[in-house]
């Protein structure tokens, strides 16, 4: 099986999306079972899949393989249902695409939909009573929540908890300052169905070891980019001819 990884898909800009389709158009008759690789966090890939008319079945995230996520059904995600907004705070609008949720005059939480889904949740930001972010729960556009953020007072990444569609735990990731005060990655952490705990260096090794063992079940994989930053992988990467 051969792959072409190409981030550019993902991207916000119609035109790079555009030519990502348009690079692997051209890559297909040489290599016609070729499915497009992507390795960046992309909670939206199924609307971009839609806008761009790729079939799912020709695109492989590695964050899917890491959620168990690669076949879920669409399902419906409101306010409403909302497990950590509880019914009885207030939900109001707040501009397109945008609510609020306030208990009295405070605000406790900022809701973002993705456009044109009716109302579809794509995130909530939860904040204190001052207004500092403490959280952010980000949802995959196919009715699930993807991906846990919880921020430090001075407004840094503390952790990042990734989920499966059932919501049980993939990883878990602490950040902190290294020696030169930049803000690291410094463990991944993974329970397994035993309860057993697994670190990794960081979420990056635990991307490769996923896209490794995928690599392990399919017969003769390789992967086809020209992109200058690659996921650690086992598997034998060629440039684009």
């Amino acid at each position: 099986m051969d792959f072409l990884l190409d981030n550019r898909l993902v991207s916000q800009d119609a035109h790079v999306v555009k030519e990502a389709v348009d690079q692997y158009k051209l890559f297909l008759p040489s290599h016609p079972d070729a499915q497009l690789l992507i390795t960046q966090y992309t909670p939206e890939l199924a609307r971009i899949l839609a806008k761009a008319d790729i079939k799912p079945n020709r695109v492989l995230s590695v964050f899917n393989l890491l959620q168990q996520a690669v076949h879920v059904p669409q399902k419906k995600l409101t306010s409403e249902q909302l497990t950590k907004v509880p019914p009885v705070y207030s939900v109001t609008p707040d501009g397109e695409n945008r609510a609020k949720v306030e208990d009295a005059d405070a605000i406790l939480a900022r809701i973002s939909y993705y456009p044109k889904s009716g109302e579809q949740v794509e995130k909530v930001e939860h904040v204190d009573r001052v207004g500092n972010v403490t959280s952010i729960d980000t949802y995959d556009c196919r009715g699930f929540l993807s991906r846990t953020q919880t921020f430090h007072r001075n407004h840094a990444l503390a952790t990042e908890q990734y989920f499966t569609a059932d919501g049980t735990e993939a990883c878990l990731n602490i950040f902190m300052n290294n020696d030169q005060g930049q803000l690291t990655n410094t463990v991944c952490r993974v329970m397994n169905s035993r309860d057993e705990i697994y670190e990794y260096d960081n979420l990056e090794q635990l991307l490769g070891i996923t896209l490794d063992r995928y690599a392990k079940e399919q017969d003769g994989v390789r992967i086809y980019t020209n992109e200058a930053h690659i996921i650690p992988t086992d598997i034998t990467i060629s440039p684009i001819g």
